[in-house]
């Protein structure tokens, strides 16, 4: 369940573009903040599920979620506008308690490499640990990310199985190293059903959740909503009517 009582701050769905994601929570209040990236096209109730089992587990205090403005592995995904897929991302988790919306990887020319936000982000909340938050099957291209040594340096991994991988992770944490850039490799061990680093900090670990198995392209392209929260259904509903109406009206053209 989620410890809803940790943080009172509102989504940033009203605040300015710039603003800082976590303004109004006191640091005393915070221990470590999960970074929830993904296209999110669109949000859907596995993504809800996500956060809300990050927050359950009682050592992270706040959830970052991130929409990607185009991941340099999925060159060739359609993608919703990233504002819809904002504004939708907004909408679904207005109100959240210890969840916020940041739109900084949208404001950034694509592709989207993580290592930026998570600098940034270390440099935004310098006392506060960091995770990134990915599916269980993410990780095994995490070695080939773009300076994913420097990542680790910065952040600690958070694994989430997804009921339709045909790559489940296994559960002897030492086997999780290939998954790591070559010279990570030999300066980690496995304890505790986790990975730790040569100064005992935690460098990989999984979360036990079973999260509902979503399409995001069945949802697009079958208009299958009842996976999308009713707040984001709305806007999706209405991209996807003017969608309709301007190709009917006009053949020739697309609107994404």
């Amino acid at each position: 369940m989620i410890l809803w009582g940790r943080c009172n701050l509102q989504n940033d769905s009203q605040g300015s573009p710039q603003g800082d994601p976590l303004e109004g929570v006191q640091e005393a209040h915070r221990q470590r903040l999960a970074l929830f990236g993904g296209s999110f096209n669109p949000v859907h109730q596995a993504h809800l599920e996500v956060i809300q089992g990050v927050l359950g587990r009682g050592d992270i205090s706040h959830v970052i979620a991130i929409p990607v403005n185009r991941s340099p592995f999925k060159e060739g995904e359609e993608l919703l506008p990233g504002d819809l897929r904002l504004r939708m991302l907004r909408a679904a988790l207005k109100g959240w308690p210890g969840v916020s919306v940041s739109d900084l990887e949208l404001r950034r020319p694509p592709p989207s490499y993580t290592i930026h936000t998570v600098e940034q982000m270390a440099r935004r909340y310098p006392r506060d640990g960091l995770c990134l938050v990915m599916g269980a099957d993410t990780v095994a291209a995490f070695a080939d990310w773009f300076l994913a040594g420097h990542i680790l340096r910065k952040a600690s991994l958070l694994l989430v199985g997804r009921p339709d991988s045909g790559q489940p992770l296994a559960d002897d944490p030492s086997s999780w190293r290939i998954f790591l850039p070559e010279e990570w490799r030999s300066a980690v061990h496995a304890r505790d059903g986790a990975l730790w680093d040569e100064r005992e900090r935690l460098l990989v670990e999984r979360m036990p959740l079973r999260v509902a198995a979503v399409s995001s392209t069945r949802i697009r392209q079958e208009r299958r909503m009842e996976q999308v929260p009713p707040a984001a259904r709305e806007l999706l509903e209405a991209h996807l009517a003017a969608q309709s109406k301007s190709s009917t009206e006009n053949p020739a053209g697309r609107i994404r």
